[in-house]
């Protein structure tokens, strides 16, 4: 499944060097860094050092990386000495975070590659240092529940984080997290997620909204970037993709969404996707 990264340097300072860009980016102690698309990257005290793959390191560790079967058994503990003189003392919380394919692409496509916070800009501070010690104290007895309630913390940290992205975007840009800051938006929006099967017509989401549907339709399409009726599109086809995932028959799912025939469900997939259903189910679970 597609997966996103949190970093949070905790002591002392690192760089992070991913592999598809041309920079480095220097994290101080206390800086976060999200990655919504997953890419090849190396953390190192300086950027030009040589890397040690992550494996080597869990190895060294006594730890298994990622078991993608068993999902609320990722806390890890991966302690790295380098072959140097002085090593610097760096501690870093990292997360991952996996969700549906079609979910997590359009989140994706809403935030940039990258970003960055830096230590006083992050107003979580007092969330961190609760998660911090948390793992700390139950990385090694591994009471019952704590990979839960880690799993959960986790998503707290994430959930702050895109907040920060929404708060921080440049005046004038468009997509759906923009759309959380407008109530009225957010209100159709919400309601929309809850029911993606729902035949929404433009009056209904007007309705939720408490706009007028003419007021309505001019104000989602300048803060979201597309028309209400093109949104409702692409949210029931996310749901869609979902439930083909899961391994839902396309025909089934075609009749779900009220689809006289296959082939009108497949070309709207298609035109959303650029693939056919069938192909794009293949296609990602090839990936997984």
């Amino acid at each position: 499944m597609p997966k996103s990264s949190a970093h949070c340097c905790q002591k002392g300072a690192r760089w992070y060097c991913p592999a598809a860009e041309d920079h480095a980016i220097r994290l101080e102690e206390g800086d976060m860094l999200l990655l919504p698309r997953w890419q090849q990257h190396k953390l190192c005290s300086s950027s030009d050092v040589a890397a040690v793959d992550i494996a080597e390191v869990a190895a060294r560790s006594g730890s298994d990386l990622w078991d993608s079967s068993r999902p609320l058994a990722g806390i890890r503990v991966l302690k790295h000495q380098p072959d140097a003189p002085n090593p610097p003392d760096v501690q870093v919380l990292a997360m991952m975070f996996r969700a549906d394919h079609a979910y997590q692409d359009n989140l994706a496509n809403c935030m940039p590659s990258i970003f960055h916070l830096s230590a006083a800009d992050v107003e979580f501070v007092s969330l961190i240092t609760v998660v911090r010690e948390f793992v700390a104290t139950h990385i090694e007895c591994r009471a019952n529940g704590y990979a839960a309630a880690g799993h959960r913390m986790a998503e707290m940290i994430l959930i702050e984080l895109l907040r920060s992205i929404v708060a921080k975007r440049p005046e004038g840009t468009t997509g759906w997290l923009n759309g959380l800051g407008s109530p009225a938006i957010s209100a159709a929006m919400t309601a929309l997620h809850l029911e993606p099967r729902r035949r929404w017509t433009l009056n209904e989401l007007a309705d939720v909204s408490g706009l007028a549907r003419p007021q309505f339709s001019f104000h989602f399409s300048r803060v979201v970037g597309q028309s209400p009726m093109s949104y409702v599109q692409s949210v029931r086809l996310q749901w869609a993709a979902d439930e083909i995932m899961r391994g839902a028959a396309i025909k089934a799912v075609a009749d779900e969404m009220g689809y006289s025939t296959p082939f009108g469900f497949r070309k709207a997939f298609v035109r959303e996707y650029g693939v056919p259903p069938g192909r794009w189910r293949m296609d990602r679970s090839a990936a997984s």
